[in-house]
Order: C-alpha cells, then sequence, then structure tokens
C-alpha cells in the first residue's frame, strides 16, 4: 500500500511538469506557423493583388458594322500604373480571325503603349462576334498577369457600300493646325450619290454620315470623300483617336478612325 501511495504521488506530481512541456511544444509550434505565414494582417500585406497594373483606357472596343471581306482595326491604349517596369511578353487572340500588334512591349513607370487588334473574318463567318484578346505582362521581376480585352462587331454579308481604308494614322500634328485625307467608298448608286465630296473633322469630336437612298439605281459605282482633319489650339498633346461614323438605312454604322499624336506645348 505504501508503494502505491508513492507511486500515485509521483504521478500527480509530475502533472504540472507535463502540462508546461506541453505548453511549451504549442507555443513553438504557434511561433513557427507566425514565422511561416504572418499574422492575420501580414498575411493580408503579402497576398498579391488581384487589381491589374497594366490599365486599358477602355476594356472593350465595338469594331460597328462591316462587310465581309473588310479588315476594321481598333486600338487599344495602355497604361502602366505600377511603381515599376512592365514588360508586356504575349498578346493571345481567343479566335484565329483576329490579330493584335503591340506598339511597345517595355512600359516604364507611367509610360503607355497601344494594341491594335484587326479582324480578319473566314467565309461563313457571317453576323454577331465577341472576341477577347489577353494581354500577359510581367511587373518587374513578379509572377505573369493577365488582362484581358474584349472586340466585338457584326459582319453584314450584304452590305451596300464598303469603305476603305477604316483606320487612319496621321502621324504628329501640331495644335491649331489641319491635314487632309481621302477615304474610297463602293457600292450603290443611289446610295452613295448622297455621300459628300468633303467633311471636316476636329480632332476630339465624333463625326457621323447619315446616307440617304436617292432613286432607284443599284448599279456600283465608287467614290471618294476627301476629310479635313482639324486640331483645336487648345488640343491636350499626347494621342488621340476621332471617329467618323458611316450609316445608311438598315445599316451601319461604319467605322473610319483616325488616330495620330497632338504635339507641342
Amino acid at each position: 500500500m505504501k508503494a502505491e501511495s508513492q507511486k500515485k504521488r509521483v504521478t500527480v506530481a509530475r502533472w504540472p511538469t507535463l502540462l508546461a512541456a506541453t505548453a511549451l511544444t504549442l507555443a513553438a509550434i504557434a511561433a513557427y506557423a507566425g514565422y511561416r505565414l504572418g499574422t492575420p494582417s501580414t498575411a493580408r500585406a503579402r497576398a498579391p493583388s488581384t487589381a491589374s497594373l497594366l490599365r486599358a483606357g477602355a476594356m472593350a472596343l465595338n469594331f460597328g458594322a462591316f462587310p465581309f471581306g473588310q479588315h476594321p482595326v481598333v486600338r487599344f491604349m495602355l497604361t502602366n500604373t505600377a511603381a515599376r517596369p512592365i514588360q508586356i511578353m504575349h498578346l493571345v487572340p481567343s479566335c484565329d480571325c483576329i490579330s493584335a500588334i503591340c506598339e511597345r512591349r517595355k512600359l516604364a513607370v507611367g509610360g503607355e503603349s497601344s494594341i491594335d487588334v484587326t479582324y480578319r473574318g473566314f467565309p461563313g463567318l457571317d453576323g454577331p462576334f465577341s472576341k477577347t484578346v489577353s494581354v500577359i505582362y510581367r511587373v518587374g521581376s513578379g509572377q505573369a498577369r493577365s488582362l484581358p480585352l474584349a472586340v466585338y462587331g457584326d459582319v453584314t454579308p450584304n452590305a451596300p457600300f464598303v469603305v476603305y481604308p477604316t483606320r487612319i494614322e496621321i502621324g504628329r500634328v501640331g495644335r491649331g493646325t489641319s491635314t487632309k485625307e481621302m477615304v474610297y467608298f463602293r457600292g450603290r448608286r443611289n446610295l452613295l450619290r448622297s455621300l459628300p465630296k468633303s467633311v471636316t473633322v476636329v480632332v476630339g469630336k465624333t463625326r457621323r454620315i447619315l446616307l440617304k437612298t436617292m432613286g432607284t439605281s443599284r448599279a456600283v459605282c465608287d467614290r471618294a470623300l476627301a476629310i479635313k482633319i482639324a486640331v483645336p489650339a487648345t488640343a491636350s498633346p499626347g494621342r488621340f483617336s476621332t471617329a467618323i461614323k458611316i450609316t445608311s438605312p438598315g445599316f451601319g454604322p461604319v467605322v473610319v478612325r483616325i488616330e495620330g499624336r497632338v504635339v507641342g506645348r
């Protein structure tokens, strides 16, 4: 009985030691986990941001309605809003019917670049469509990120007229100046008779042209449109994109995009 009583006393005496050892072990595990994962606030601070650091002026652009055989172009403007340089690595179209070209793949902090997306459809692909181009980029030496850009439009098989070109690049122009370009039409005579010989387009403003049916002749003819592009003296320096939208009864708009860069202080 005496030996049993002593054994119980020894066992009871060991409990505080065992509890202390267990507490120390749990504290060590918690400390290691805190070192690996950080506190909740630290973990949140270390988590990568899901916001895109490569910003687009527009996330979706419209080709408008155009006949099969034309290859319209839209331009996305991109800006580096990160605190480090950005490298654009790949452009991944969702379909072979569109292609994309990047103006500049290395962007300094605050730098800009542009991506031209061209529609090159195949026979039988008439009607509305919607596609994407994924811009794969890296900030500094970080992980690859993706910025999805959307394009959409409507391919009309039996268009009453076609326009060429649908995009005009005029390069560098000064404020308070003007320049001239030509656009060419082919289509029904009774429609193109209402096309003006010349129009003036002011940078920063959309110009609209409405074609009307005049007469009954559906014979095909060619017409030319002279475009005077005026740059206001108050225009802000930098890239610009101005549109002419041409519509006719039951068709359009066909968009002619005029782009360039305003220079000067």
